[in-house]
């Protein structure tokens, strides 16, 4: 099953279908994908990173929701797709920073369900040059 799951996110970012010789099911109906996710709103595009299922938790949600990428992104800011953000500098696309923060929430949940395994988390996002995730 995990192969399975990692094939299919695979061929799911790449805009794919799965194919068939590989024997396993075909997602329901049609599937949104990386790079698709364009909103006119934040609420819009996290709405459609969440229909895409690359935004899975809500809290992930939550936190999309709430910083508004307007706020680093001079033009376009909800279009799913890396925006130059000035000094030759680019912001990740929308769907990144959630597969990121998809990635990092079971460690940082890990981390506050059991205070007293506590160790200092230490998260380095080189190049993070607007703040945003």
């Amino acid at each position: 099953l995990y192969s399975s799951c990692c094939i299919i996110s695979a061929v799911r970012a790449f805009n794919d279908p799965v194919p068939q010789s590989l024997n396993l099911p075909q997602p329901p109906g049609p599937v949104m994908r990386a790079w698709t996710c364009h909103g006119r709103t934040q609420a819009e595009l996290v709405d459609r990173l969440t229909q895409a299922n690359i935004v899975q938790s809500p809290l992930v949600q939550s936190v999309l929701q709430a910083v508004d990428r307007a706020n680093y992104v001079p033009n376009d800011p909800y279009m799913d797709a890396p925006q130059a953000i000035g000094q030759g500098q680019t912001i990740s696309a929308p769907h990144m920073h959630a597969y990121a923060l998809e990635a990092l929430l079971p460690c940082l949940q890990q981390q506050k369900e059991h205070p007293e395994q506590q160790r200092d988390l230490r998260i380095l996002d080189v190049g993070c040059g607007s703040g945003y995730l």
